[in-house]
């Protein structure tokens, strides 16, 4: 997706022209549904801009990577030290310090990280050109004062245009993707696809969010997953079915 975005950038699109590209995402975001792959899911999101929806893992995942930049900072300083020219070469000694000045300043500035990622909060970015929502659903009849529970998705299925549909039984991992026998359809025909695309999105949405014009779809969904985080930490019914997607599981699992 980030390919096409700038494949269309490079070849003259401007999105405050043109618009943006947008991508709408309903996932799971409990245990049953993440729970075997929460790093596939992390590094999927994060590929997105959107880490800060599984924060536990992304400080984990980008903890490990930083602890491994460092060491092998340290590796190339111990390096640097080891090989020090002797004293008859003044040139050669002033360049080997000045490097083991300049590694001893990257490693203070992983040190720095290692203590923002660890203390701060995990940010979304903006990817140019593409415009990204992440959700998943809730029973949209969960009576005010109750836990929200979740609606499980199993379908997988993918819209692309309004003309573009496939539907199948393939999960985005490796086991589907390069071992499990799966079977996937696909068809080309917009007067199919663009219903299907409003029907199910007028289920998720309570009928607010299923607009012809994916900008004003985008906007809506923004104000329905809004409104129901705030409906939510106020223990209120839930405005839709639709919730921006939040896993704040800590475990980190390769199973999927």
């Amino acid at each position: 997706i980030k390919q096409a975005v700038q494949k269309q950038i490079k070849a003259g699109r401007d999105p405050g022209t043109h618009g943006p590209i947008y991508l709408f995402v309903v996932t799971n975001a409990n245990d049953d549904g993440v729970g075997d792959g929460t790093v596939n899911t992390y590094r999927m999101l994060d590929a997105l801009g959107q880490a800060n929806t599984i924060p536990n893992v992304a400080k984990d995942e980008r903890a490990d990577a930083l602890t491994e930049q460092r060491r092998q900072l340290e590796g190339k300083l111990v390096a640097a030290i080891d090989s020090m020219p002797g004293p008859h070469d003044a040139s050669a000694r002033a360049a080997s310090r000045a490097r083991q000045q300049a590694l001893q300043q990257q490693i203070a500035e992983v040190d720095q990280q290692i203590k923002d990622n660890h203390n701060g909060i995990v940010p979304s970015l903006d990817i140019e050109g593409l415009k990204v929502l992440v959700c998943s659903l809730v029973p949209p009849d969960t009576p005010a004062g109750h836990a929200w529970g979740y609606v499980y998705v199993h379908a997988k299925l993918m819209i692309v245009d309004d003309v573009f549909t496939i539907l199948g039984s393939a999960n985005i991992n490796t086991r589907s993707m390069e071992v499990d026998s799966e079977l996937n359809i696909c068809h080309e025909h917009s007067g199919v696809t663009r219903p299907l695309r409003q029907k199910l999105w007028d289920i998720h949405t309570g009928g607010l969010g299923a607009q012809k014009n994916v900008a004003d779809a985008f906007k809506a969904w923004t104000e329905i997953t809004n409104k129901n985080k705030a409906r939510q930490q106020g223990k209120l019914a839930p405005y839709a079915s639709l919730v921006g997607f939040m896993y704040t599981g800590k475990k980190r699992t390769r199973t999927d």
